[in-house]
């Protein structure tokens, strides 16, 4: 669908660009939830006017640079991106007051995630993943301590540093998706501080499949 094609009216659309056939969509001003495919700068820009999104998903094929655009969505609570292959600040989804789940697949250039820290208090869902075929790196997990998070999710991700440490500060967190190659000492030490989380490392059957 071209952006000119979303009804005015329309609170959700799919809006794959074919060269310009985003253009139109920022006067859709009522959109509440968009799935962008082939979002290049200037599909992003006209995004940044959809002021009372609430859910964005860029699903493949993310070629802007910046993010600043990102900015106006203040109503934004849940943001999905995948292969942000150019971007290299981050920063401005920190910025989102009302964020409060987010999903980057893909992102090979992010090693540190300090630029999270102004989410702590609200954000309740981090995902960052890699594929089946390339994994995901993050020097440490540090950054997260004290988060208020229900689910960290850590698919095809490797953590530099190995350790759980960090998490064990994050008192209301349920659910953990996390790597083999994380120590299961890490593991043990994470299941004796938070015994109501539930991680498939915690049990002797997966590191049994592990081994088989």
């Amino acid at each position: 669908m071209r952006g000119a094609d979303v009804p005015l009216d329309a609170t959700s659309a799919m809006v794959a660009r074919d060269k310009s056939s985003h253009r139109g969509l920022r006067e859709r001003t009522g959109l509440r939830e968009l799935c962008a495919f082939s979002v290049n700068q200037d599909y992003l820009d006209e995004i940044g006017h959809l002021r009372a999104l609430e859910y964005l998903e860029i699903p493949k094929f993310f070629t802007a640079k910046d993010l600043d655009p990102l900015l106006n969505l203040q109503n934004l609570r849940i943001l999905k991106i995948n292969s942000p292959r150019n971007i290299l600040d981050f920063a401005p989804i920190s910025t989102l007051p009302k964020l409060e789940r987010l999903h980057i697949t893909n992102a090979w250039k992010m090693g540190e995630i300090d630029w999270l820290r102004p989410l702590k208090d609200r954000l309740r869902v981090f995902s960052f993943d890699g594929d089946m075929y390339r994994n995901a790196h993050l020097n440490s997990l540090a950054p997260l301590e004290g988060f208020d998070l229900v689910a960290l999710l850590l698919g095809n991700t490797k953590i530099g540093d190995t350790s759980l440490a960090p998490v064990q500060s994050m008192q209301n967190l349920r659910f953990l998706q996390a790597s083999s190659s994380i120590p299961r000492s890490e593991y043990e030490s994470l299941h004796k501080a938070l015994p109501q989380l539930k991680c498939c490392w915690f049990h002797d059957e997966a590191w049994e499949r592990l081994r088989a």
